[in-house]
């Protein structure tokens, strides 16, 4: 037996490694495990994908064969310094198996697993960071070469070069248009042959036209396929060797908008213009354009100016005293005050009173002592609008070390904010119903806890779920559920204090904190409006739906002052008012605590219970009516507590199928009564034993009739000697899976009865589809039989209708002469219950078979 339970170990560790391996081949992070070699021993999906290669072609490769920057060596020297370490985290370069190279970040840490220590590496395309990271490089480059005085050319070929570096397939060269001849001045480049730079004009009366030219003309991008053939000027390039060139002309804009060059690049036609490719060239060209105004200003006074004008950021100068003494564009456009507006007023007429006098205090405290100063700041537009920008405040100074001018610059940081402030409510709201979500809820209930105790107040915290909206969602559909809970959302609020916090935790499932209660009478109060509010009919597009709530209550501070046990309290209170009927509070009880603490007790002594095997099965027989023959026997699983005697299924039963470890009796279960089956069957060849089952073990474990299957044939045993007891609710809930495990135990002789029928939701429509062989008329119908007429006709119709379908009938819980009369004359088949016997031994049994010859 217990090797059973090490088999269930291992088929429950089976299954959690399974949902490990799902989770890392459908995450987006690459991620390899690597010996002491250099090879990988594993790589999900998401590196294979990375490098191009399949599983088998990278684990015959080492990582010297896709990293560009490390070799053998490099690899040892890692392994045996950073072994030490145990982790560490480094940016390099791989090499796809097309032979293309990206810039990657690796996190990697060393793990052991069976005695062999591994490399784990998480790998990160960061192209996109790096093509930023370029962008702005590139940008600050040019910048330096302009502020340190570069020769145009020497610029433009720098930015035409920087192109090509980012971009090797794309090759770049800058003209610079004459304003006197309007004719282009060709940049020198290596980028290209001499055949490509020749000067050009910009006129379209030329033969030396060109798209460059036709660029300028339209004022706009200009894209030229197939240049050999189009442009006459083109020579015949070793670029061109292969395939057909496409030139791809971009106008490079002045300050004032008028057009003062153009930049033209040269591609292998079929190849895509990729968004970072388009970023590269429009940044080039900006910065090409403020190369250009350069050349062409006068003095560093124009130039400092220009740079000045055509700054995106907003920028100020100030005296020491902060009175204003110029500003850029970027400033009006930013503020809405023109530049005569601003000029001689005061910086604080941009202070928006967000900020305290303690805020500006600091900030000016920092710039006296350093002279700069750089954070997040609130300012006010012309028209009053309130807007967050990012400001830096550099001072220039005088020979003696006074102040002489702050020179601010700034930008509007809105979208910035905005896009946080959306981040933050996707991470804090229910995107249903807009409502705090679980983390939000526990910040929200730590606060007023927090609130409650300063005011020396209580608070409340209800727990509500909404009954029956499992049915809304099936007969309906989920998108009318949807609707249903934004509307009870809309209920709930209008129930409580606008200060009051109303939450979803997920599902049908909301809380409400009542804080700072002068009077907790008026719980009951604001429980019945959400009671009454809730239970009103919803319309949901055209459709009626009924719904109701149950409600758990709990105090802070009587109940409890730990979050964490007041949640708990509030859901246990819930269950309770869910348990007497719904539609209902429930306030909690120290009694529902310690049901708690004896539940949970239970749970543990239950799994203590399986591994140390507590538990035995005794059988009920099942005769056949007509004969008074024994044809059948019921499985029935029995707990002998070492301390507490026996217990009640009844109390047990529940309990395991709610925790799962109904799985694991489940199984000990079929392994027990089937090796007794298979004892009996050898005199009785037709006897057959009926084995309950619970749903869980159908959804948890999609091999288990292929594992019964499996044991019978072990045992020897005929399908037909099996019969399998489900319920009803099985049906109504069967997924795919399910049905086939059903159809399994079909085909294979094992019949399928299904228990307590007519307490569910009996389908005639599922007794059809599934092949049902036998329904057990539950107790409690047989029970009151003598008593009752309406229970007396409704088994009556019970075995028509079974008969009918061609299925047979057993009724339980027989216990008179006059209800197994009753039952016999309505053409009932099988019968169990006290009348016969009460659930026996296995030595006792088969005493009794040996005085009872069956069929």
């Amino acid at each position: 037996l217990g090797m059973y339970d090490d088999i269930t170990q291992r088929k429950l560790l089976e299954n959690e490694l399974w949902l490990n391996q799902f989770a890392l081949e459908h995450t987006d992070v690459s991620i390899a495990r690597i010996g002491a070699n250099g090879k990988p021993v594993y790589a999900n999906k998401a590196a294979c994908d990375m490098l191009g290669y399949t599983l088998e072609e990278l684990r015959s490769l080492a990582v010297w064969d896709w990293d560009a920057n490390i070799s053998a060596n490099d690899w040892n020297f890692i392994w045996q310094t950073h072994l030490k370490v145990g982790k560490f985290r480094a940016e390099t370069i791989h090499i796809r198996k097309d032979g293309s190279q990206f810039p990657v970040e690796v996190a990697a840490t060393f793990i052991e697993h069976n005695g062999e220590v591994y490399t784990l590496a998480f790998v990160q395309d960061i192209s996109d960071r790096k093509q930023a990271e370029q962008l702005e490089n590139n940008k600050h480059y040019i910048l330096e070469l302009m502020a340190a005085g570069a020769e145009v050319d020497t610029i433009l070929n720098a930015i035409t070069q920087q192109i090509n570096l980012q971009h090797p397939l794309f090759h770049s060269i800058a003209f610079r248009l004459d304003p006197y001849t309007n004719n282009f001045h060709v940049t020198h480049t290596t980028n290209l042959p001499q055949q490509c730079i020749k000067p050009r004009s910009a006129t379209n009366d030329s033969e030396q036209y060109c798209a460059c030219g036709e660029a300028v003309a339209q004022k706009k991008r200009v894209i030229t396929y197939n240049t050999d053939g189009n442009l006459p000027w083109l020579v015949k390039t070793p670029l061109e060797e292969r395939h057909d060139i496409a030139c791809w002309s971009e106008p490079i804009t002045g300050s004032n908008h008028n057009i003062i060059g153009s930049l033209a690049t040269y591609y292998v036609q079929n190849t895509v213009l990729s968004a970072p490719l388009i970023q590269t060239v429009e940044q080039a060209c900006q910065l090409a354009a403020l190369a250009i105004e350069q050349f062409q200003a006068q003095d560093g006074l124009q130039l400092a100016n220009m740079v000045y004008q055509h700054s995106s950021e907003a920028m100020m100068i100030t005296d020491s005293s902060g009175l204003i003494i110029a500003t850029n564009p970027a400033f009006s456009e930013l503020t809405g005050y023109l530049p005569e507006e601003a000029k001689g007023k005061s910086v604080k007429m941009l202070s928006s009173g967000k900020q305290d006098k303690r805020f500006y205090q600091a900030m000016w405290q920092r710039i006296s002592d350093t002279g700069t100063w750089e954070g997040e700041i609130w300012n006010k537009r012309k028209n009053g609008e309130i807007y967050p920008e990012w400001l830096t405040i550099n001072t220039i100074f005088n020979v003696d070390g006074s102040p002489y001018r702050r020179v601010a610059l700034f930008s509007d940081i809105s979208k910035h904010k905005e896009n946080e402030h959306i981040i933050w409510k996707q991470a804090n709201f229910d995107p249903l119903t807009n409502l705090p979500n679980r983390q939000m809820f526990y910040d929200r209930l730590s606060q007023e806890i927090k609130k409650s105790h300063h005011a020396q107040l209580p608070l409340a915290l209800l727990f509500l779920d909404l009954d029956h909206f499992k049915e809304v969602n099936d007969s309906l559909g989920h998108d009318m559920g949807d609707i249903l809970l934004q509307q009870a959302t809309q209920r709930l609020l209008s129930c409580v204090r606008e200060a009051d916090t109303v939450a979803r935790l997920g599902g049908d499932e909301f809380t409400v904190i009542l804080s700072e209660l002068k009077d907790t009478s008026i719980i009951e109060q604001v429980t019945n409006e959400i009671l009454n509010s809730l239970s009103k009919p919803f319309v949901l597009n055209n459709q009626l739906a009924y719904i109701s709530a149950s409600v758990g209550i709990t105090f802070y501070p009587d109940d409890a002052t730990d979050i964490d046990v007041l949640i708990k309290q509030a859901d246990q209170a819930m269950y309770a008012a869910k348990s007497h009927g719904r539609n209902r509070y429930h306030f909690f009880t120290s009694a529902m605590q310690e049901a708690a603490q004896k539940r949970l007790q239970m749970v543990n002594d239950l799994h203590i219970g399986v591994k140390q095997q507590q538990f035995h099965l005794l059988y009920q027989p099942i005769l056949h009516l007509g004969t008074g023959n024994i044809h059948k026997a019921e499985a029935l699983v029995r707990w002998q507590h070492p301390t507490k005697g026996v217990i009640s299924p009844a109390d047990f039963i529940p309990l395991a199928e709610e925790t799962g470890i109904i799985i694991a009796l489940g199984h000990w279960i079929f392994l027990e009564a089937s090796t007794q089956a298979a004892i009996w069957t050898t005199t009785y060849p037709n006897f057959q034993m009926s084995i309950n089952t619970s749903p869980l073990q159908y959804q948890r474990n999609v091999n288990l009739s292929q594992d019964w299957i499996k044991r019978l044939q072990q045992l020897r045993l005929q399908g037909k000697n099996l019969i399998v007891e489900i319920t009803e609710g099985l049906l109504m809930d069967a997924t795919k899976p399910i049905q086939q495990q059903l159809l399994a135990f079909r085909d294979n002789g094992i019949q399928v009865s299904i228990d307590d029928f007519g307490t569910g939701y009996s389908s005639l429509s599922y007794l059809k589809k599934f092949d049902i062989d036998y329904i057990k008329i539950d107790q409690t119908f047989v029970r009151n039989m003598q008593n009752d007429a309406n229970d007396l006709v409704l088994c009556e119709a019970i075995i028509v209708m079974a008969h009918k379908l061609g299925i047979k009938v057993v009724a339980e819980g027989i216990e008179t002469q006059e209800q197994r009369d009753l039952l016999t004359a309505m053409g009932c088949d099988y019968g169990q219950g006290y009348l016969f016997s009460r659930p026996i031994s296995a030595e006792a049994f088969t005493n009794l078979l040996t005085d009872n010859s069956t069929c």
